[in-house]
């Protein structure tokens, strides 16, 4: 398996183990249990119940990681970072690579891979022109920030957030030296369905809290920032993704197609009354699996089935998120309800928290991402003679 594969199947079983401790915690502050210490085992336990899949998934990706490699750390940090550069420069990463075999003793090892691959990530090259659009965005995120506040207090964390992640991450994909023009590279269409996705989220999340009465509109602190760091790692992936998740044309296709299924899901559950029932639980799990299975046994490859996870998740999500808010505002309109449980008594503005808890927390922590990875697995390892019947 290729470094820059090897990269991404680690950064995958970081999120997914990162997810299964948001998901506790999420679980801990949304839902308190009784003041007493034994009010605390039922969470715990609901808790590890739906964080296994997580914990699962973050065990194949951390087994077909580490799959036949036999290199130490140093060399494993320098051919991560080897793996990164364009293609203009992978002779001076190999020449790295090779040198790093002459190097004698642990420390001067580290310290040898750690300087290349600072070389590497932050080439000389690059310029001051990322570090300057960055630190001008972060900058402005206050200025930004207060001017939301006035106008609407909900919104202003989520604001301050994500321009400063925004900021830090054009500094990011901008320091990369590139060769040729720069466009986004996950294709036209995933590229509009993104943004419109991300446009829409915080539209919508603005309108439904302006609708509450200003003593009353609300958007806490910690779900500001889930929102907030969630659309913008969707800005990332959409316009400057990593080329390891772009290699695969039926995975994007599948990802949207399996995106636009579990939006049809959403809305007939939200239309019957019971989204936990007909919704949360179940379908993305199987469409999510069954996508991911699909597009690894078409090209018998685990790297394609993780593909096909992120671009669900990542459409699916935004699709789904934009379909609660409005589903929202139409049952608030004609009963005066909240769309999860029916409640009358809360402002609507408590949807938009609703909405970041079950859609971009705990259905990807639950369904989404780990379910995919197991489906890319076994899609992976079907008979030779099965991918034909789905190519």
């Amino acid at each position: 398996m290729r470094t820059r594969a090897r990269f991404e199947l680690a950064v995958m079983a970081a999120v997914s183990v990162a997810l299964a401790a948001l998901l506790g915690l999420a679980f801990v502050t949304v839902g308190p249990p009784d003041t007493d210490s034994e009010g605390y085992l039922p969470v715990l336990i609901i808790w590890a119940a739906l964080s296994a899949p997580s914990l699962v998934a973050a065990g194949i990706l951390c087994r077909a990681w580490w799959r036949r490699d036999t290199r130490d750390g140093p060399e494993r940090l320098l051919g991560w970072a080897a793996g990164l550069l364009p293609q203009a420069r992978r002779d001076w990463g190999a020449a790295m690579v090779a040198e790093l075999a002459e190097v004698r003793g642990p420390v001067a090892r580290v310290r040898f891979a750690a300087g290349c691959a600072r070389a590497a990530l932050f080439p000389p090259s690059a310029g001051r022109g990322p570090l300057l659009a960055g630190a001008m965005t972060v900058a402005a995120a206050p200025t930004v920030g207060l001017a939301v506040g006035h106008a609407l207090p909900a919104m202003q964390v989520f604001t301050v957030t994500f321009l400063v992640l925004v900021g830090a991450l054009t500094a990011l994909a901008l320091s990369r030296p590139r060769h040729r023009p720069l466009r986004p590279a996950s294709g036209p269409v995933i590229t509009v369905v993104g943004l419109a996705g991300v446009a829409a989220a915080i539209t919508l999340a603005a309108y439904v809290l302006v609708q509450d009465p200003p003593a009353e509109r609300t958007l806490g602190a910690y779900y500001a920032v889930i929102l907030a760091a969630f659309l913008a790692c969707c800005l990332w992936l959409v316009l400057a993704p990593p080329r390891a998740l772009t290699t695969s044309r039926l995975a994007r296709r599948t990802g949207l197609a399996a995106a636009v299924l579990l939006g049809v899901c959403f809305v007939w559950g939200a239309r019957s009354g019971d989204i936990m029932a007909t919704f949360v639980f179940l379908p993305p799990v199987v469409i999510s699996f069954l996508g991911s299975a699909v597009t690894a046994a078409a090209h018998r490859s685990f790297r394609t089935g993780v593909q096909t996870t992120v671009w669900t998740t990542l459409t699916g999500t935004l699709l789904v998120f934009a379909c609660w808010l409005v589903e929202a505002v139409r049952l608030c309109r004609a009963e005066g309800a909240l769309l999860l449980d029916g409640e009358t008594l809360y402002p609507v503005g408590t949807n938009v928290t609703d909405a970041v808890f079950w859609v971009l927390v705990f259905v990807p922590a639950w369904g989404l991402l780990p379910f995919g990875v197991m489906g890319a697995a076994v899609g992976s390892r079907l008979p030779r003679r099965l991918p034909r019947l789905v190519r």
